[in-house]
């Protein structure tokens, strides 16, 4: 796992890393029956990540202490500014 961005106590992670990390957990708790039971998650749901059937849930990331946040890239940025602009012309 290589984490793509780091800033102070901060990780960004893309999915694969999450999938590692739950690999790694589901390796800790010694089969994904256990990781399920013992984190409360659905174990198909899990195997079905795992396996790249699905991507990650709410649910599993919380399991393993992460939470799902959107990073806004340049492109993405510039255009919501444009966005704001105009919506903020309208409102006048």
């Amino acid at each position: 796992m290589n984490p793509t961005c780091k800033a102070g106590d901060l990780f960004v992670l893309n999915d694969n890393d999450v999938v590692d990390l739950l690999k790694a957990a589901v390796k800790r708790e010694g089969s994904q029956s256990a990781f399920a039971k013992s984190h409360g998650v659905n174990r198909t749901e899990l195997n079905s990540i795992l396996n790249g059937r699905r991507r990650i849930s709410a649910s599993l990331a919380k399991a393993l202490g992460l939470r799902r946040v959107y990073v806004v890239e340049e492109e993405a940025r510039k255009h919501s500014e444009r966005l704001s602009s105009l919506a903020a012309c309208r409102l006048a």
